[in-house]
């Protein structure tokens, strides 16, 4: 976006929530076949027969990846894991992308460039395809930098938003966030302390079925791609609640002292890596703790806070019940 968004909107929530405004505006009625509008990981409409999912991500060179960092395989993975979490979110299942790539000079008019291309083309279709998603189209164009767009299509029968928390539910996580944060600082430093933090932020490992156990028992539910406080911040928003997260208990998760270790030897706050990386795409959700209870909760979910009561105008986000002010990756 241009510096004439950032000057007005703070963030990219805030521009998000001016264009759904503006995009919502002037119709007379809620389409009767549109189930889940501008706000969440993903749109749904009602089908014939079933809830269709639809969402679209954008990757762009120099803001989402570097071709100093990645190789284009890789890249093609990554952009094709951001993609299925988005409609996985929903509790629904992926089927079909459709892939536009805008190319620059390093791309065009030799075999090795051809190659190239069909190196990030079979990043996207050997992810895609773990899951039966095939790509059905696109579009192909010109530019200055490297640019990827998916659009991605799934079905199912049920959904989960991020606008069902209620008060009473437990804050849960599947993984402890931090590894993509703690890849990438080794990646600016040029260091390799931790080749596993690398490789999750470069092309991340998601167990997207999880989302499916956990879509049984969630009241509200989301991917971690923007950072842990920005996506309990959205359920917060949605579901209008309060959000707190306990210190102590992102302490007790097993994979702690590792992440802190790591973190410790970066120069980087433990606690601040775990709440601020993103990219990471496994699932945070609310739930009851008694319907968590039957799918073996800590199989399942990891409980690292509590849904509360909204006391403000606006749902909000607080670590040990001080508001939190830091997010996570913005792409502003």
């Amino acid at each position: 976006m241009s510096g004439d968004y950032r000057g007005r909107y703070g963030s990219e929530s805030e521009l998000i929530a001016a264009l759904a405004t503006l995009f919502q505006s002037g119709a007379e009625k809620i389409p009767a076949d549109l189930i889940v509008d501008i706000g969440d990981d993903a749109a749904i409409i009602q089908t014939a027969g079933d809830l269709m999912a639809l969402s679209s991500d954008l990757l762009v060179e120099g803001t989402h990846f570097k071709m100093e960092y990645s190789d284009l395989y890789s890249i093609g993975k990554k952009a094709a894991v951001a993609n299925l979490a988005d409609i996985f979110a929903m509790g629904i299942r992926p089927r079909f992308f459709l892939v536009s790539v805008a190319l620059d000079e390093r791309f065009l008019h030799n075999e090795s460039s051809k190659n190239s291309i069909l190196e990030l083309a079979r990043g996207i279709h050997d992810q895609a395809s773990q899951f039966g998603v095939r790509v059905i189209g696109g579009d192909i164009a010109r530019s200055d930098r490297l640019t990827i767009s998916i659009t991605a299509l799934g079905n199912g029968s049920k959904k989960v938003t991020r606008s069902g928390a209620k008060v009473g539910d437990g804050l849960f996580i599947t993984q402890l966030p931090g590894r993509s944060l703690l890849g990438l600082e080794q990646l600016r430093k040029g260091i390799n302390i931790d080749g596993e933090s690398i490789a999750h932020h470069l092309a991340p490992e998601v167990d997207f079925e999880k989302f499916f156990t956990i879509s049984r028992s969630a009241t509200a539910l989301c991917d971690i791609s923007d950072g842990l406080i920005s996506e309990a911040g959205h359920i917060a928003r949605a579901s209008e609640v309060d959000i707190n997260i306990e210190s102590a208990a992102l302490k007790h998760h097993p994979n702690f002292e590792k992440i802190s270790e790591l973190a410790k030897e970066l120069g980087i706050d433990p606690i601040a890596a775990i709440i601020e990386s993103g990219e990471e795409h496994f699932p945070i959700f609310t739930s009851r703790i008694d319907e968590l209870g039957k799918l073996d909760g800590m199989k399942n979910g990891f409980k690292i806070g509590d849904v509360l009561a909204k006391a403000g105008e606006s749902g909000r986000v607080m670590l040990d019940f001080q508001e939190e002010k830091r997010s996570g990756f913005s792409h502003f």
